[in-house]
């Protein structure tokens, strides 16, 4: 059995300092083969406090990806729509020159 990915998922109760850890096994069909749940006493407050920290850094990290890309999408279509608006206000200044020459040819 091959192992596609590893699932880790903390959780922290500060009533009885329990720190939660399901791990998720899954193989290549996406089926999930195993889910082990594990419980362990800390005695350390400041192990815990790091753990949820690093979640915290982690959810941050993703929140300023989304942004970043957001911003990326933002600044691209942008860039699209100024120079379709260009191209737009290009081929209209041609047509009326071009309108102007056919009437001054005219008569």
């Amino acid at each position: 059995i091959t192992v596609l990915r590893i699932k880790l998922f903390s959780e922290f109760t500060l009533n009885n300092l329990t720190e939660s850890y399901i791990i998720i096994l899954i193989n290549r069909e996406s089926d999930i083969i195993t889910a082990v749940k594990r419980r362990e006493r800390e005695k350390n407050l400041l192990t815990a406090d790091t753990v949820i920290i690093s979640i915290k850094d982690v959810i941050e990290r993703v929140k300023l990806l989304k942004l970043t890309d957001t911003a990326e999408f933002n600044l691209i279509f942008l860039i699209i729509m100024k120079a379709a608006a260009a191209s737009h206000r290009h081929f209209f200044s041609i047509n009326n020159t071009v309108r102007k020459t056919l009437l001054l040819s005219y008569k």
